[in-house]
């Protein structure tokens, strides 16, 4: 989002429109002259309203075929609105077919693309695994963008570094069994940032799907022509995952989006945005129901900076959790709290390196079983393209070592994020966008050889009580193994 508004900066109109009412927009599609469709298109791409953007866009491309600058508009929303690059890829073409250093974007006579252009046709050659295409145009965008201060030469010259890294992993392909994780999970619509319980069993996941009842089915975000998030809960049966249930705090009108799980399944740990600028809740399972969301009271995890994701390591000894805030290395890092010896947590937040973080952006971080092995997604110079996931090992003095990219297949030219494992880390869960998938972003599970947790036990049983009644919320159980030294 963040190279979104770089971008975007090209653009100068005074902000008049932010989001267009359907009758506004019906008649701009209709009635509306050129110049009044670029002012609204302009406006709304600074607004981050692609859907609208893109529509208007249609019509501009429909009135003018050939011109780049409305060409180039159109790429622009598809991508945003994650169109897959080979549906976006005639347009952006034709946007850098023809493009001007000094690019007009508030001209209704601009017929040119601007620089950029050749950018954002590297990136969708990226991610369509086009190597050798995807250079030529990250370097062309560098030729012509002689202006070593804008920021977006940055991202260009990542792009350039992701692509090395591509062939690298591509040439030695890892063992991994990758698979879709099947029409239950994954629809049409965007399903994403799953995270799977210790024992494999259950599924909870954010999905923008319609949902069972209907209740959402005329409430959509306006920006995406999306329903809102909401989360879902599957349960395996066998080998396939059974159909999703909403949990019960979803509403239709409001994101709603899950971030991690406590171990025992108790607790779910969410993200909202309706403080504007992002922050961490979490809801408690009583009597079989979650309640309502409360923001989560742990101090300088939430702040006025954004936070979208969180997690406790199985052991409870530490929690990492996402922030954009003042002190880091890029946009978004990594940082860490560990539990002291009374109870409490440290006071200052730990940010974990410019080993792990980088100038760009860490997101999604999942600690393993044996509370030491931590994934992550970055979208830095050691991913191949978007985001890749990561693995990082806590030494015993608690500090971390090199991180290694998890390598091809589990990680593609394009964004693959959110990475949970069961407890034996032998089967994992993640998201990304894949050939053969049932629209936008999938669920994806992979068998990962020789990633087995050792010395890590785990046991799973069913407890019932003597009269069948429910178990009490607070309970607790304590096992002792009597042999485990033989």
């Amino acid at each position: 989002m963040k190279l979104f508004y770089v971008t975007l900066a090209l653009f100068s109109v005074q902000m008049l429109f932010g989001q267009l009412s359907e009758e506004r927009l019906s008649k701009l599609l209709t009635e509306g002259s050129i110049k009044e469709l670029v002012d609204a298109n302009t406006e709304l791409m600074i607004q981050g309203n692609h859907y609208q953007a893109m529509l208007l866009a249609n019509k501009m491309v429909e009135l003018q075929p050939d011109n780049a600058n409305f060409n180039y508009r159109k790429g622009r929303s598809m991508i945003a609105l994650g169109h897959t690059p080979e549906s976006t890829l005639p347009f952006l073409l034709k946007g850098a077919s023809q493009t001007t250093r000094v690019y007009n974007s508030a001209s209704h006579t601009e017929t040119n693309g601007p620089n950029d252009a050749f950018y954002w046709l590297a990136k969708c050659y990226h991610q369509m695994a086009d190597l050798d295409n995807a250079e030529a145009n990250y370097q062309k965008y560098l030729d012509v963008e002689v202006h070593i201060k804008v920021e977006m030469r940055k991202y260009a010259q990542n792009g350039l570094q992701q692509v090395a890294n591509a062939r690298r992993e591509m040439a030695a392909p890892r063992n991994y069994v990758v698979k879709n994780a099947g029409p239950a999970i994954n629809k049409a619509t965007p399903d994403y940032a799953s995270f799977v319980a210790l024992d494999g069993t259950a599924m909870y996941f954010t999905s923008r799907r319609t949902w069972p009842n209907e209740a959402n089915l005329d409430v959509k975000d306006r920006a995406t022509n999306l329903h809102w998030e909401a989360i879902f809960l599957s349960i395996k049966e066998g080998e396939n995952w059974g159909e999703p249930t909403l949990l019960d705090f979803c509403t239709p009108e409001n994101n709603y989006a899950s971030v991690s799980v406590s171990k025992d399944e108790r607790i779910v740990y969410t993200y909202n945005d309706k403080a504007q600028n992002g922050d961490i809740y979490m809801s408690n399972l009583v009597d079989g129901k979650f309640q309502t969301l409360e923001k989560l009271a742990i101090p300088r995890v939430n702040t006025a900076a954004w936070e979208p994701h969180f997690v406790i390591s199985p052991d409870g000894e530490r929690l990492f959790f996402v922030s954009d805030r003042k002190g880091g290395y890029g946009g978004r890092d990594i940082w860490m709290l560990e539990k002291l010896s009374n109870g409490d947590w440290s006071r200052d937040p730990i940010n974990l390196g410019p080993e792990i973080n980088s100038e760009f952006d860490e997101d999604a971080p999942f600690v393993a079983l044996d509370g030491k092995t931590l994934f992550y997604g970055t979208n830095g110079p050691k991913s191949t393209g978007g985001f890749d996931i990561m693995k990082v090992v806590m030494k015993d003095d608690g500090s971390f070592g090199s991180p290694e990219n998890m390598g091809f297949p589990l990680n593609s030219t394009h964004d693959d994020l959110f990475f949970t494992t069961v407890g034996s880390g032998e089967v994992g869960y993640f998201t990304s966008y894949r050939k053969g998938g049932f629209g936008d972003k999938d669920i994806y599970e992979v068998t990962l050889t020789n990633q087995k947790i050792e010395q890590v036990a785990m046991l799973r049983a069913i407890v019932k009580t003597e009269d069948g009644s429910p178990i009490p919320n607070d309970i607790s159980a304590k096992f002792i193994c009597k042999n485990c030294s033989q």
